[in-house]
């Protein structure tokens, strides 16, 4: 689609997916969606909006969820001197 806007990503967990199931609107890349369970298989179909509307989505492609990476590790900010011992 010239001219596209933003982006709608669309999945679910069989082929056939449509712009009528889970839905991320204004997606941008990279894109995370949260609240996916790391067993769930997905399927998603991607479409282009602009001041037209919404184009037709995407050929499917799949993705398997990956864990919640950790937190930072902390950083020492300040250090007081000891007596050395």
């Amino acid at each position: 689609m010239t001219g596209a806007t933003s982006y709608n990503v669309y999945y679910g967990t069989a082929t056939g997916v449509t712009n009528g199931i889970h839905q991320v609107t204004g997606a941008t890349s990279p894109n995370a969606i949260s609240g996916l369970l790391k067993r769930d298989d997905l399927l998603l179909v991607v479409t282009a909006v602009n001041g037209d509307g919404e184009s037709a989505v995407s050929f499917e492609a799949s993705a398997t969820p990956s864990a919640t990476p950790p937190p930072a590790a902390p950083s020492l900010t300040s250090a007081t001197a000891g007596n050395a011992r």
